[in-house]
């Protein structure tokens, strides 16, 4: 999606909550726009709610206001589904780049990976090459994704760096579509794969349903030796606290 703006629905400093970085001080941009309708979604406000067009010099200048006196500053992009402005971000990540002084930054993205193919994956690439991006974090909602990201990994033609996979888990009580089944199911038949995989457990908002879900997801990374992935924001914070 081209423009000049990037159109972003709130940006905070929290703790990461979930996946390689968890328990890390990080400053949150969360994009708005998604390409998917998931009935599971945590951050619906993303794709229906509103937002504030901003420069990537205008998201610069807050995330640096945002971090005064901080030598290390971890940034995490996600949404919504923020490939779909990939172009802002790449103009996000020259200012950083041109304009980051003596600071250190750690930048993250979140995706679903529907859109990581062709002029964006390449845009990507880019961004590990020039921008030192930190990692891209992939958490995959369809079974094709799913596969073809496994893919590039396979063919080591993407990324230059080991690739993050964050799989939901719903601990086989079907909350979650069957193509997470299908992803449950390859999943226990990878061996030695050149990725680091995460499993995260659903929140459905039940309190005992949770626990159950937390249980199942733990038990599965014991057996298939894969690493949990908590839910820290939720676990501290609730289901419904935006901000954190």
């Amino acid at each position: 999606m081209g423009g000049e703006h990037l159109r972003v629905v709130e940006v905070f400093k929290s703790i990461q909550g979930e996946g390689p970085d968890a328990g890390k001080p990080t400053t949150f941009i969360r994009l708005f726009g998604c390409n998917r309708k998931c009935p599971f979604c945590d951050s619906v406000f993303a794709r229906k709610g509103k937002y504030t067009e901003m420069t990537a010099e205008e998201l610069f200048d807050k995330v640096k206001e945002m971090n005064e006196g901080n030598e290390v500053i971890r940034i995490c992009i996600t949404g919504g589904e923020p490939l779909l402005q990939y172009k802002q971000i790449t103009e996000f990540f020259k200012e950083i780049h041109w304009n980051g002084g003596d600071e250190i930054y750690y930048v993250s993205i979140e995706t679903n990976g529907d859109l990581l193919k062709g002029k964006i994956k390449k845009e990507v690439a880019d961004w590990y090459h020039y921008f030192s991006l930190d990692k891209i974090i992939v958490s995959p909602k369809s079974y094709e994704t799913y596969k073809r990201i496994l893919t590039y990994i396979e063919k080591c033609t993407f990324p230059p760096e080991p690739l993050h996979l964050k799989i939901i888990y719903d601990g086989g009580l079907k909350y979650l579509p069957k193509d997470f089944e299908r992803i449950i199911e390859s999943l226990k038949q990878l061996e030695g794969f050149r990725a680091f995989i995460y499993i995260m457990p659903l929140t459905t908002g039940n309190a005992r349903i949770d626990r159950k879900i937390k249980q199942k997801t733990w038990e599965f990374c014991v057996k298939y030796n894969y690493k949990y992935s908590p839910r820290l924001q939720v676990d501290v914070w609730g289901v419904k606290k935006r901000g954190v």
